[in-house]
């Protein structure tokens, strides 16, 4: 702790400014090179956590508008779905297979869609106040979570 804290004495301030300091001098833009695009969202209620599927599509829960949207970006089309009434989803992943997982905070529910389906499978989880935030999928292809409300962690089959 004291090296640090001396180095900190020793460094001139300006070198500390510009956030993380990539030898960008404050004030100054870098010149950006390549292509930025963006697409709106059909149904832009809190649209969160992109996640990448096997085949290039871009999955997005759309927490306030109690959706899953999809996004292929070779056509730059959206496809959304409707989730069960009163899911919200928090986040979602997509496994392998390419189902999409997505998870409700309040709810105690996983929901896990088909894309070339449109079928859901709702998963009521076991505890009460699971709040989950993160879901992983292991190369089993099993989902794990981990309640934050309830400090347990839980894994679907």
């Amino acid at each position: 702790m004291k090296i640090l804290v001396h180095l900190l004495a020793v460094i001139p301030v300006s070198v500390l400014a510009g956030g993380s300091n990539y030898g960008i001098a404050p004030g100054t833009l870098p010149t950006l090179v390549g292509k930025v695009s963006e697409w709106p969202v059909p149904t832009p209620r809190f649209a969160r956590d992109p996640a990448i599927a096997p085949d290039g599509n871009v999955y997005i829960a759309v927490m306030s508008g109690n959706k899953v949207a999809r996004f292929d970006p070779k056509r730059g089309a959206f496809k959304e779905w409707d989730l069960p009434s009163g899911h919200r989803p928090h986040g979602l992943l997509v496994d392998r297979q390419g189902m999409v997982w997505a998870n409700e905070i309040n709810t105690d529910t996983v929901v896990r869609l088909d894309p070339a389906t449109g079928k859901m499978r709702v998963v009521q989880l076991p505890s009460s106040n699971v709040g989950i935030r993160k879901m992983v999928v292991d190369a089993r292809g099993r989902l794990w979570y981990m309640g934050s409300h309830n400090g347990r962690l839980g894994l679907v089959e």
